[in-house]
């Protein structure tokens, strides 16, 4: 097999400077995770949020139709008090 000297010194320089770089990169990689986990806490917060002004418009309809089944003379309509009576 033929050695290629330029190949070696390459790979040697490359093994180096990633050994002399990667302890710099540490607090670049801590940024940009803990930049993720801000992102994710945050949009957990507004999903959270959504979803609770989502419930309050739900249980208001389920409010409003509850109330329109009941007659003014505070009955139930007889189609929602009794959706099993026979004729």
């Amino acid at each position: 097999m033929f050695f290629h000297l330029p190949s070696f010194l390459l790979g040697y320089a490359a093994g180096l400077g990633t050994g002399l770089v990667l302890p710099r990169l540490r607090p670049v990689a801590l940024e940009v995770a803990s930049a993720v986990f801000r992102f994710a806490d945050d949009l957990a917060a507004r999903v959270a949020s959504v979803r609770e002004d989502l419930e309050d418009v739900m249980a208001e309809a389920r409010i409003r139709v509850r109330k329109a089944a009941v007659g003014t003379d505070g009955e139930a309509a007889t189609a929602t008090a009794t959706p099993h009576a026979r004729a």
